[in-house]
């Protein structure tokens, strides 16, 4: 069976954009999904908002991926009181991937198949910046909720976390 890798933030120039033109060109079909801002008029891209789970469910069920690669986030410069920085990130880098992961595991489970997912962190996990708190720690939180998250899933009927 041939393998459906979907990556998600796959924005021009960016990490996810280089991750599935890498992947394009191996004996797998991939598929593009981003959101809705970051679309280009022609470009072959699925829009997904990974805050609306609305969108996230039914883009996995139209899809129907094998794997994913989620690559989604961004890094905003920290706003005086780290509020509307630090949610937006929080929202963005570590609420979105996991609710992706969700429903994906779910489809799985309904399908009775078992994939791959990966979401891409940061060094910034590890590595404090300054004027980029919200960004580490939203980064630091996806790590972890992807360990923990792993260790109750991954090895489980197959699931590769």
């Amino acid at each position: 069976m041939k393998r459906r890798i979907l990556v998600v933030g796959t924005r021009l120039n960016s990490l996810g954009e280089a991750i599935a033109a890498s992947l394009e060109n191996s004996i797998c079909f991939v598929m593009r999904a981003d959101h809705p801002s970051q679309v280009a008029g022609s470009d072959p891209v699925y829009m997904c908002d990974l805050l609306d789970r609305t969108n996230v469910r039914k883009m996995i069920r139209v899809l129907a991926p094998t794997d994913i690669v989620c690559c989604a986030g961004i890094n905003l410069p920290d706003d005086p009181l780290l509020t509307a920085s630090f949610s937006a990130q929080w929202q963005v880098n570590c609420f979105g991937p996991i609710q992706l992961l969700r429903e994906t595991l779910e489809f799985w489970d309904d399908e009775v198949c078992a994939g791959r997912f990966v979401a891409i962190s940061s060094n910034s996990a590890h590595v404090a910046r300054s004027t980029s708190a919200g960004y580490c720690a939203s980064k630091a939180a996806l790590s972890m909720a992807l360990r923990c998250i792993a260790r109750n899933h991954g090895g489980r009927d197959g699931y590769c976390i």
